[in-house]
């Protein structure tokens, strides 16, 4: 029965997988810094409606002022608004009639720089009084400025200062607020803000939050586990069903292990009636790690290795030869291989070699195996005579210390 329960919800998720649509965010794609998401915010505020109205902006306030009673927001009043990007260094700039807002973007959280909002404050008070002037802090969660950002205007502010982060408060009021408020004719200004709607949920994990509780739920219909169970029997049954999973994960886990360590045993005896008895050829099975090497190398770590060779994926293997990053037998290595029309190696031997028609090693027959690995070692025998030369003036220099 749980083995049945089992297939069946790995089958259901499998589906749910398939069935998922295709995931492209253009504005993730754009690798988005911090001006992007002022430029986007600005964009929103700018427009207007059919009726001159502009209804996002207005949407923004509304939202500010539900969210920070007791404060003077409600004295805005959105007339001719002025709104710029990045003038005077102020990451969003809304100028009206009797008001200025200044925007702070921290949406990737880049510290408070010194007196910051100080410097843009005297730059609005030039045209407006300091009473007329409102900041909005944007982090990317609910935090607080530094003290130091506001000079000597942090106590005066407090009135007219606002947190309004992009992952708490931004994703719930063009979602709540914003989205549904759209006419249809609106089709690329709500594509837009879908989009950056779901960029904000990837940022903020609310996407895999969603995700992992859509397979949690799933879990719970397959197990028939209710909501009005007991706590008790709720986790009963997933122990049970956990248990059950671990069995048959394990027995797949063992037959994957088996299959993979029978094609390594082909690779090792293939290689070895290659070489014979003057190579020593090192393996381990937690991974893939072949090094083929002769006793009188060893001294000076040289060895040749197949580098983390996936027998069950990828037509390409690679052999390279080592030596551990031992700078003396390289410069041995490479005066040897300078004359040879085979080098063309910097500092060290490595090659990939491809098999062809097919789609893995495991793949091939075992002819097809034998006959690939024997042309890959007729084709880098030269090396080993050239390190056999290496090794023996090595050895010879050593003796003479």
């Amino acid at each position: 029965m749980e083995s049945k329960k089992i297939e069946k919800s790995i089958l259901a998720f499998d589906e749910y997988q398939q069935h998922c649509p295709y995931h492209l965010n253009l504005i993730e794609e754009l690798h988005t810094n911090e001006n992007a998401h002022s430029r986007i915010l600005a964009k929103l505020f700018q427009y207007k409606n059919a009726n001159g109205e502009y209804i996002i902006l207005k949407s923004f306030i509304e939202y500010i002022k539900e969210n920070n009673k007791g404060k003077t927001f409600d004295k805005i009043e959105i007339k001719t608004p002025q709104i710029t990007q990045e003038e005077e260094r102020i990451d969003i700039w809304i100028q009206d009639e009797d008001y200025a807002i200044i925007i702070e973007n921290k949406v990737y959280e880049a510290g408070d720089q010194d007196a910051q909002l100080s410097r843009y404050i005297d730059k609005t008070k030039r045209h407006y009084t300091e009473e007329q002037i409102f900041v909005i802090y944007m982090p990317s969660v609910t935090r607080d400025t530094s003290d130091q950002t506001w000079g000597k205007y942090k106590n005066s502010f407090t009135k007219r200062f606002a947190v309004i982060s992009f992952c708490d408060d931004v994703i719930s009021w063009l979602n709540r607020d914003v989205l549904p408020n759209l006419t249809i004719k609106e089709v690329y200004l709500k594509s837009a803000i879908e989009q950056y709607i779901d960029y904000l949920e990837r940022y903020a994990g609310l996407f895999e939050k969603s995700e992992q509780q859509r397979i949690i739920n799933m879990l719970y219909e397959f197990n028939e586990i209710k909501n009005d169970d007991t706590l008790d029997t709720q986790y009963k049954k997933l122990m049970s069903y956990h248990k059950a999973l671990n069995r048959k994960m394990e027995t797949y886990k063992k037959e994957s292990e088996d299959m993979f360590r029978k094609v390594l045993d082909q690779f090792i005896s293939i290689t070895k009636s290659q070489y014979g008895n003057n190579f020593e050829i090192k393996t381990q099975k937690d991974f893939c790690w072949i090094q083929i090497y002769k006793i009188e190398w060893s001294s000076f770590l040289i060895h040749f290795e197949w580098l983390d060779p996936s027998f069950f994926e990828g037509s390409k293997l690679t052999l390279a030869l080592h030596a551990e990053k031992n700078k003396k037998v390289w410069e041995y290595l490479k005066n040897k291989l300078k004359g040879s029309e085979d080098y063309n190696f910097p500092t060290c031997f490595e090659e990939s070699f491809y098999i062809k028609n097919k789609e893995s090693f495991a793949e091939l027959s075992e002819e097809e195996k034998e006959k690939f690995l024997f042309e890959v070692y007729k084709k880098i025998n030269f090396l080993i005579d050239v390190v056999d030369s290496c090794v023996k003036k090595l050895m010879k220099v050593e003796s003479t210390k």
